[in-house]
């Protein structure tokens, strides 16, 4: 039974049950080491071996790291456990670094075909794509940085986690056998996450709290929470990738792969019985001061969850017997960029699964509090809700409609889309006035960027886009394009905050709105320059997009009414809100009256 004196008791099951389920999945989905041909290099078991399994070990590297920092998100600021958590997470970003680099190293070998000790350092780079070695790159340096901040201070682990899950989540888009397509790349991510933050904050509230009875009960129903959405993400990304990787032959349904798959979804659903175990039975025990009641039930439920990760990282290893039914452009199901039109808009709708989590959650999480409070009989005015969930919405039309395949063959789409997500997400976002709900983020309150700063990153992002090669790389690729949305939320964040943030700017609204006047100058600029011309927006990418149909001669007057558009509407709203910044300017600080004494000594 775990506990104080048995507080790791739950560690060896585990390992024994994501170790046997590693194997068997291998082995049934035939992810295993192939026997050596004769006349062919061959590295050798333990190279060929080892290189799956490091790729095991960096589940508990990862989970441990993200699992302290989600703990240490829920906990007071003031607490030991915090700052054990934050520091125990950034030992196992260490040791997720170094299993990243044994990996590359195992699996260069093995694709060599020669012992590890034949490898040179230098090799792991030149032996690597461009992106692969990009990637890696990319992930030791965040391991690094977040290492090196864990141990150093228990501050801003909403900001670590961040950077945790960036690197999982980099690593899932590029390491797993999904093939080709955005929906898959992105369910695949998403399920990733999920995953970890679940199985993570388990682990971490059994690693770090076990011992502290009130910090547990205070945890525990924050974490269930999380845990209850995680789950649901993980069910609907696990069963849509599967979707799509298996495609529609019934040979492949039938395969080992899809076997292991099958047993996968067995297992997740068995821990999440244990989480609904949670939610009725322990929590209230744990309340009533009996915290064993927790502990041994999250000990099965971590058998169960290492048992998955098992499974996982076998199928991470593994070639699907059949690729996703996408085509090679990664438009979902359209066949070429001729289809790929305003008039197909609505028809040719393709969900982004990472957009779907976030703002589905972000709207979920709006409207449970502001039902708390309501419940609790605090007022909260409809029209914030309103503008909220409109902001949501529109985000999500944007990424998730045909709006998002569009703007790979046409710059009016995906103007249309940028300025969406740039000028009226983060308004109607910053109306619903989140940072006022309980659970938001103290920090926000304390933000002020000046009406220069995000007048000046609007206008350079603007003015930019015609000749930064961002734009071609987002079009080829959807994580990248991904970033560039939320560069423009972003953007456009720092842009509405002087207006409509928490505190009103220490900048009068004449010189606000002389800065944010700007903008509406930098969009007529573009309209001008966009409107006459066939297409100004990463002429490369769009010079192949017109050789295969599509019309950028005809689209070119749309593009610039299209930012035409957005700047006589952003220049209404931007009337609106300095008109309501006038009517409650805060009265100036009254003077004190001269004292005799004062007006003597003048």
């Amino acid at each position: 039974m775990p506990g104080p004196e048995h507080p790791y008791r739950w560690v060896a099951p585990a390992a024994g049950a994501g170790l046997l389920a590693w194997w068997a999945a291998l082995t049934l989905a035939g992810g295993a080491p192939l026997p050596p041909v004769p006349g062919l290099p061959d590295a050798g078991p333990v190279v060929t071996w080892g290189a799956r399994g490091a790729g095991l070990g960096l589940l508990p590297a990862s989970v441990v790291t993200v699992g302290s920092l989600v703990v240490a998100l829920l906990l007071p600021d003031t607490t030991q456990a915090r700052t054990r958590a934050v520091r125990a997470a950034g030992v196992a970003a260490a040791a997720w670094g170094l299993l990243l680099v044994a990996e590359a190293a195992l699996s260069r070998a093995e694709a060599a075909g020669t012992p590890i000790a034949a490898i040179r350092p230098a090799e792991l780079v030149t032996g690597l794509a461009p992106g692969a070695v990009g990637l890696l790159l990319g992930q030791l340096v965040g391991l690094a940085l977040l290492s090196w901040r864990a141990r150093r201070s228990p501050d801003h682990p909403g900001v670590l986690v961040a950077v945790a899950l960036g690197v999982a989540a980099a690593g899932a888009a590029e390491g797993h056998a999904t093939g080709p397509g955005e929906m898959l790349g992105g369910a695949v991510v998403v399920h990733v996450v999920a995953a970890l933050v679940w199985t993570g904050g388990l682990v971490g509230v059994v690693l770090h709290l076990r011992d502290h009875p009130r910090l547990l009960a205070d945890v525990l129903p924050r974490y269930s929470t999380l845990a209850a959405g995680c789950f649901v993400a993980l069910a609907g990304s696990g069963a849509l990738a599967a979707t799509l990787t298996l495609g529609s032959d019934p040979s492949a349904w039938r395969s080992g792969y899809a076997q292991v798959v099958g047993l996968k979804l067995v297992v997740l659903a068995a821990a999440g019985a244990c989480g609904a175990a949670h939610r009725r039975w322990t929590l209230r025990a744990v309340r009533r001061g009996r915290p064993r009641a927790f502990l041994r039930l999250a000990t099965g439920e971590l058998v169960l969850m290492a048992a998955a990760g098992g499974l996982a990282a076998a199928l991470a290893r593994t070639p699907p017997p059949a690729p996703a039914g996408t085509s090679a452009a990664g438009h979902g199901h359209l066949t070429s960029t001729a289809d790929l039109g305003w008039s197909t808009v609505w028809s040719a709708s393709r969900p982004d699964p990472v957009a779907v989590v976030l703002l589905v959650g972000l709207g979920a999480w709006y409207l449970r509090t502001v039902a708390g409070l309501r419940r609790q009989g605090a007022p909260w005015p409809r029209a914030r809700t309103a503008s909220f969930v409109t902001g949501l919405t529109a985000a999500l039309v944007v990424t998730c409609s045909g709006i998002g395949p569009a703007a790979h063959a046409l710059p009016s789409a995906l103007l249309g889309q940028l300025l969406t997500l740039l000028l009226a997400v983060p308004a109607l976002l910053l109306g619903g006035r989140p940072w006022e709900l309980p659970g938001a983020p103290t920090a926000v309150m304390r933000w002020q960027p000046s009406p220069r700063t995000g007048a000046l990153v609007v206008v350079g992002l603007l003015l930019a886009l015609e000749h930064i090669p961002a734009v071609t790389l987002a079009l080829g690729s959807p994580w990248w394009h991904l970033v560039l949305l939320a560069l423009a939320v972003a953007a456009g964040t720092l842009l509405w905050w002087p207006w409509l943030g928490p505190d009103a700017s220490p900048d009068g609204p004449a010189e606000r709105l002389g800065w944010s006047a700007s903008v509406v100058v930098a969009l007529a600029v573009l309209a001008l320059r966009i409107g006459p011309a066939e297409s100004l927006l990463a002429p490369g990418w769009y010079l192949e997009q017109r050789l295969a149909g599509a019309d950028l001669p005809g689209d070119a007057p749309v593009a610039g009414t299209v930012v035409a558009v957005a700047a006589g509407c952003y220049l209404m709203a931007l009337l609106l809100v300095s008109a309501r910044a006038l009517r409650v300017r805060p009265p100036a600080p009254a003077v004190p009256a001269a004292t005799p004494e004062r007006g003597r000594a003048r």
